[in-house]
């Protein structure tokens, strides 16, 4: 890693070229040893503007990430979150830098002389030369940070690290010194705060009034105008999406959906939410493209909270889908389940695998007897069939084994289970099919679906 970022911060060249260069040579010490050479070399040949840069990243070794920088973490981290609480992570993280480091410069100066002062700022010095040569990433002086916070920690517990500058009429020259040097950092790191912290607390303004709005059309467009001014959460732009749809305008509900996910790709309610609007549009296909495209951390949560608020209870017979296409159209009508997959036969189809437990939803109408179920098992380790539970709505649960071929499992609908939505439940042991897939699989199911 070293030698790379030492080419990668002294070079011309972009990262992909630099990235391209070395993918070039198989062996990984000749790979260090090249890269080393090139970055050694460019040094040599470009010593003025290697010394712009070096003097760049020493003078900002130290300096606090921008505002918006410290939100993206979070945002990656937990995509589609408020922006309330990501606001606060980042303004408690900015304040917190600025805190730390001035107590720890208030220590450094006020303790005694010693060796292990004298180590702990050779070691400050020797990460300040490091950063001249690579690049300046705050997670690099984390270990810088755990050695200066035990000084931050005896300046609070000693006292008068700062104050009061003058005892008797005399100056206090450490804390003229730490107040000074503190001052000097805060006010040159305030401009990597203030202006995107201006811009977030002036659109969580606009947020609250926007929020207080009763009419769903001037909500959403102030909404809108919250996520154009603070260009970092998908959230906005969801909740604009969510008024239109209040407002029965759907075509602009996917237009602001659409850019909740442009925003944040692992936003699962943005994804839930676009996936219901295209199928109440009649876009089958694309409500099922942009339920299978969340991420595999995600999908399970997302699936949990599409089947709960998808309210199949108030819904009119005729509006639930008597079929259910596992693996295409199924957001709110599934949850338990993986990621879609597509099958290698002939009639491509798409399915998905259970775990151990796993719940569907189906409508059945006023003539509907039967329920059928296209599904295969992952056979024991030794190719046996798998014992697999169904319970159908109230219905006692019945067990079917079930081999690795695709069949129609049929079960006969409990009495007084018609015109209305059914819910199945599928439980059995899973297991891992082979050591490289960590998933724990049980039954593979196709589609279900009621008829007389």
């Amino acid at each position: 890693v070293g030698a790379y970022v030492l080419y990668l911060d002294n070079t011309n060249l972009a990262p992909k070229e630099v990235n391209g260069d070395l993918e070039r040579i198989q062996n990984q010490g000749e790979r260090q040893n090249y890269a080393f050479e090139r970055g050694f070399e460019w040094i040599a040949t470009h010593k003025k503007e290697f010394l712009n840069r070096t003097l760049y990243r020493v003078i900002t070794s130290w300096s606090a990430d921008p505002f918006t920088d410290l939100r993206y973490p979070v945002r990656d981290k937990l995509p589609g979150t408020s922006p309330w609480l990501r606001d606060g992570y980042a303004l408690s993280s900015s304040v917190a830098y600025l805190l730390l480091t001035a107590l720890a410069v208030g220590g450094l100066l006020l303790a005694p002389r010693s060796g292990s002062r004298a180590l702990v700022l050779l070691y400050l010095v020797a990460y300040v030369l490091a950063i001249g040569l690579s690049n300046n990433e705050f997670r690099y002086r984390l270990p810088v940070l755990a050695v200066t916070s035990v000084f931050g920690g005896y300046a609070l517990a000693r006292g008068g690290a700062f104050w009061p500058l003058r005892v008797e009429g005399k100056w206090r020259v450490h804390a003229a010194a730490a107040t000074l040097i503190s001052a000097v950092f805060v006010l040159l790191t305030l401009p990597l705060i203030l202006p995107e912290l201006s811009r977030s607390t002036e659109a969580r303004l606009i947020e609250i009034g926007a929020n207080s709005q009763p009419d769903p059309v001037q909500r959403a467009e102030s909404l809108e105008s919250v996520a154009r001014l603070d260009r970092v959460y998908s959230a906005p732009w969801r909740t604009a999406a969510n008024s239109w749809e209040l407002a029965g305008r759907y075509d602009k509900a996917i237009q602001d959906g659409k850019a909740a996910l442009q925003r944040e790709q692992g936003d699962w309610q943005a994804t839930y939410m676009l996936s219901l609007y295209y199928r109440h549009e009649g876009k089958h296909g694309k409500a099922a493209s942009v339920a299978n495209h969340i991420p595999p951390t995600f999908n399970a949560i997302m699936q949990e909270r599409a089947w709960s608020v998808l309210d199949t209870s108030a819904a009119p017979a005729s509006l639930m889908p008597s079929t259910i296409d596992i693996g295409g159209d199924d957001v709110g009508w599934i949850k338990g389940f993986y990621g879609e997959e597509g099958s290698d036969s002939d009639t491509p189809f798409t399915y998905r695998w259970s775990g151990n437990s796993a719940f569907m939803r189906v409508g059945a109408h006023a003539a509907s007897r039967k329920l059928i179920v296209r599904a295969r098992a992952l056979p024991g380790p030794k190719g046996e069939n798998l014992k697999v539970r169904w319970r159908i709505a109230t219905h006692k649960a019945v067990e079917q084994a079930m081999d690795a071929n695709w069949k129609d499992y049929t079960f006969d609908l409990p009495p007084g289970n018609t015109n209305r939505s059914i819910e199945v439940e599928l439980s059995a042991s899973a297991r891992r099919p082979s050591y490289e897939d960590k998933r724990e699989l049980a039954v593979a199911v196709d589609s279900i679906k009621t008829e007389p």
